[in-house]
C-alpha cells in the first residue's frame, strides 16, 4: 500500500528498555559498535553522538539481552 508506514516505527518502547538496560548492554559490548568496531569516544568525536542500543530482530518489545547489541550511527 502506497504511503503506509511501518507500524513498528511508531510503537513505543517498553519501560524496561531504559537507560539502565542500555548501559548494561553497552558495558557488556565494551562500548564498541558490533558492526564496525568503533568505540564510543570516537563516535562522539566523529558524529557528536554516543553509541546506540539496537534490537536485532527489530521488535521493540523484545528486550532480551541476546536481542540487543551496541551500534554506531554509521
Amino acid at each position: 500500500m502506497v504511503g503506509k508506514k511501518s507500524k513498528a516505527k511508531y510503537e513505543k518502547y517498553p519501560a524496561e528498555f531504559n537507560k539502565v538496560l542500555k548501559l548494561i548492554i553497552k558495558k557488556r559490548d565494551q562500548y564498541t559498535c558490533h558492526s564496525c568496531g568503533m568505540i564510543e569516544p570516537l563516535s562522539q568525536i566523529l558524529y557528536g553522538k554516543a553509541l546506540t542500543v539496537h534490537h536485532i530482530d527489530y521488535n521493540r518489545k523484545n528486550c532480551e539481552l541476546l536481542n540487543l547489541i551496541t551500534l554506531c550511527i554509521s
